[in-house]
């Protein structure tokens, strides 16, 4: 699995896909709309000269950010062999058209373990991507049922095909592989804590560290709200040297029986609800007694990045 996934992936999908996540995640129809012809042409023809020359690292490089998704999604139907490859185009139909969720899910799981290495790691890559593009998808309306409308063919197409009918008759099984690849990314592709999840981890230590902070606060705010509560009780209250009340101040009497002792303790009411120690009035106690109730693979050469 790390071989597979360290498997160099094409650098026109790296660029174009972190140009996106940095300027296009909350642009409304991402991947459906189509850019601005001129700068799509333009930026195509800066990656077929020099594709490690291109900066797409600011936006006033990127442009117009549909133009960037143009010429991925150009880029992927463009290839000699589909991402998805020829070879296994049957399998994934196949699969695809399981209408049982969970064999379908296995089937297809199954399916993309056989791509070959570079191809299923540019497939992750771009599923991993498209993961987050529709994670946002309350802003951008990109879903997984719309994403995998335009990833659907593009990733499966394979153009020239001489049975372009049936091509068209599997264009919604070609649509549901990509919507159930990205519907269970994490079980498809044996999801890395690592790789996804670093800023997840970070975040919830940060939170659980929060938590315990706070947890503390509050137990310390508990501690000397008690401890005052003591203070001014005592400052009111008299003992004798038996541990009873004396002036004449009435105080609950209850016999600590649990433990075996047979020593009078006294306790202090408030004056409403159960005090801090647990002990609830006898005001607020049925005639029982009890407290009374509250309401709580191998490599592909078909697959070349542009250079």
């Amino acid at each position: 699995q790390l071989i597979r996934d360290e498997a160099d992936l094409p650098e026109i999908v790296v660029k174009c896909t972190q140009a996106i996540e940095s300027f296009g995640m909350d642009t409304k129809g991402i991947y459906r709309v189509s850019g601005i012809t001129s700068a799509t042409n333009k930026l195509r023809s800066a990656f077929d000269r020099d594709c490690s020359a291109v900066d797409l690292s600011n936006e006033e490089n990127c442009g117009d950010i549909n133009s960037v998704a143009s010429v991925l999604k150009s880029w992927f139907r463009e290839l000699p062999d589909p991402l998805l490859t020829k070879k296994l185009y049957p399998e994934f139909i196949k699969a695809a058209s399981i209408e049982d969720p969970a064999l379908q899910l296995m089937s297809l799981h199954q399916v993309t373990n056989q791509l070959p290495d570079p191809n299923y790691a540019t497939l992750k890559f771009l599923m991993c991507h498209l993961n987050r593009v529709q994670a946002n998808q309350a802003v951008n309306m990109m879903g997984p049922s719309n994403l995998g409308l335009i990833f659907g063919p593009t990733l499966t197409s394979t153009s020239g095909s001489s049975d372009a009918v049936q091509d068209l008759a599997d264009m919604g099984l070609q649509c549901r592989i990509i919507e159930t690849l990205l519907t269970n990314y994490g079980a498809i592709f044996d999801f890395d804590e690592d790789e996804e999840g670093g800023v997840m981890h970070q975040s919830t230590e940060f939170s659980e560290a929060n938590h315990n902070r706070e947890s503390e606060s509050i137990q310390q705010e508990e501690y000397e709200e008690h401890h005052q509560y003591v203070e001014n009780h005592n400052q009111s209250q008299q003992y004798d040297e038996y541990g009873m009340p004396v002036n004449g101040q009435a105080t609950h009497i209850t016999y600590d029986v649990d433990y075996g002792v047979d020593r009078m303790v006294p306790v202090a009411e408030e004056v409403e609800g159960v005090d801090e120690d647990g002990f609830v009035p006898q005001d607020h106690q049925n005639e029982g007694g009890a407290p009374s109730e509250s309401g709580n693979d191998e490599s592909s050469k078909d697959l070349h990045p542009a250079q």
